[in-house]
């Protein structure tokens, strides 16, 4: 099955399993002197370590991007990157 959210287009190049992955974040804590407070934000790029955990493939996360179908209905305009920052299958 294909991911559609959080982990959109990504998928293990060896098993092609498309999830759970492990991937390294940079995460930020606030912290008081007793100990952390919250876990307010998590975030990774695409040079993130990342492993499969089906079968234990690692590389960093645009390793794992699958293989997309041209888009075929974005609807760019002037002024707008040629790319779009989403793909859909038509």
């Amino acid at each position: 099955m294909r991911n559609t959210d959080h982990l959109k287009d990504l998928a293990c190049p060896r098993c092609e399993e498309a999830g759970p992955l492990s991937i390294g974040c940079s995460v930020l804590v606030e912290y008081d002197d007793d100990g952390p407070i919250s876990h307010s934000r998590h975030e990774w790029d695409e040079d993130s370590y990342c492993q499969c955990r089906r079968c234990g493939y690692d590389g960093v996360v645009k390793d794992f991007v699958s293989e997309t179908p041209p888009c075929t209905n974005w609807r760019g305009g002037p002024g707008r990157d040629s790319r779009p920052s989403t793909w859909r299958q038509a």
